[in-house]
C-alpha cells in the first residue's frame, strides 16, 4: 500500500497528465507553498542578516518547486479543457497571481475531455 501511495504522490506532483479538481489544487498545491512561504520567511527572519542558510535552502528547493507548480497546474488546466501552454501565462509578474487565483476557482468541466475523466471519478491511479 506504500508503494502506492508513493506512486499517486510521484504522478500528483511529477506528472503533466490527466485532472486534478479544485480541491485537490488548493490542499496539495496552494497551501503548501503558502506554508513554505511562511516557515522560510520566520526562519529568515530569525537569523543574522549574515546568515546564508535560508537562501541557500530556497536556491536548492526552487527547480522542484517550479516543476511541481507547473505539472499540478497544467492539470488544473486540463481539468477545464484548456492546453496546458497556458501554464506560460502563470510567468508573467503580477498574471501569475491572478491565474493561480482563477485555476483555484474555474470549476471542473462536467464530462470527459481530452485530458481524461471527471477528476471526481478518477482512480488513486490517476
Amino acid at each position: 500500500m506504500a508503494g502506492a501511495s508513493a506512486n499517486y504522490f510521484r504522478r500528483f506532483y511529477f506528472s503533466i497528465e490527466g485532472r486534478i479538481g479544485r480541491r485537490a489544487y488548493w490542499l496539495f498545491m496552494v497551501l503548501p507553498f503558502i506554508l513554505l512561504g511562511v516557515v522560510l520567511g520566520l526562519a529568515s527572519s530569525a537569523q543574522p542578516v549574515s546568515s546564508r542558510w535560508p537562501v541557500a535552502i530556497v536556491i536548492l528547493l526552487m527547480p522542484p518547486l517550479i516543476w511541481i507548480g507547473v505539472a499540478v497546474s497544467v492539470k488544473r488546466l486540463h481539468d477545464f479543457g484548456f492546453n496546458g501552454w497556458w501554464v506560460l501565462v502563470c510567468f508573467i509578474p503580477y498574471v501569475n497571481i491572478a491565474a493561480s487565483i482563477i485555476l483555484g476557482v474555474v470549476p471542473t468541466q462536467l464530462r470527459s475531455n481530452a485530458y481524461g475523466e471527471i477528476p471526481l471519478r478518477v482512480s488513486a491511479k490517476l
